[in-house]
């Protein structure tokens, strides 16, 4: 306001030639710098109102009723399937993302507990809460194997370019690395303490573990065989 009601008097005193030296220069610089202000105003408005617009525009379209304890979830893009691992009944909950229904359940070897799929095999895997991960094929909803590793494998992630599944144990302090043809541990590797969370770069092949003991991330590079 202060900023505004300078340049009006600015601006006037220079309309009546009673502006000194120097004034009608800095009314001109004063008038630039209300604009900029009031050009940041706008855009601030603007930006808010179409966060506003964005926040409104997202609504809860469906709640479906899936298994016991839902503890991880995951979907497959190319086929529009979502599977729901629910660890207190040791099942996953298959979803059509057509039309919100659950459209078979497949149960797994203890509890199922993370769950992470590739999208161009289609295979799904979940990590059991017991020394293993189920493999379970979304073409038939089957359990097709069952990768033995670890102590208390929880949380993992896929590479869909290379067909590979890193799984990250929370009581060993590693990362198993299983190959998608073989479905066979082709590698343990050492990481931080209580890894908690997995995530994979397709483009670098590269895997991130979260280390929630250790505050750290581990950085696992590796070149496609």
């Amino acid at each position: 306001m202060r900023l505004l009601q300078r340049v009006v008097i600015l601006a006037a005193v220079a309309v009546a030639g009673l502006a000194p030296a120097g004034a009608t220069t800095v009314a001109a610089a004063s008038a630039k710098a209300a604009a900029a202000v009031r050009a940041a105003a706008s855009a601030k408005a603007a930006a808010t109102g179409s966060m506003q617009a964005a926040t409104a525009a997202i609504t809860v379209t469906a709640t479906i009723p899936v298994g016991n304890g839902p503890m991880g979830v995951a979907a497959n893009p190319r086929t529009s399937t979502i599977y729901a691992a629910n660890g207190s009944d040791g099942t996953v909950s298959v979803i059509s993302g057509r039309t919100n229904t659950v459209t078979a359940t497949v149960g797994v070897s203890g509890g199922a507990v993370g769950v992470a799929v590739n999208p161009r095999t289609r295979a799904i895997y979940v990590t059991t809460g017991t020394p293993g991960v189920a493999v379970i094929s979304g073409r038939t909803n089957m359990v097709v194997a069952t990768v033995p590793l670890g102590v208390f494998p929880v949380a993992l992630a896929v590479n869909p370019r290379t067909n590979t599944t890193y799984v990250a144990d929370e009581d060993t302090d590693t990362v198993s690395v299983i190959s998608g043809r073989t479905n066979a541990v082709t590698a343990t590797v050492g990481v931080g303490d209580f890894r908690v969370a997995v995530a994979v770069n397709p483009r670098t092949n590269t895997t991130y573990v979260a280390n929630f003991a250790g505050d750290t991330v581990s950085v696992l590079t590796s070149r496609p065989r």
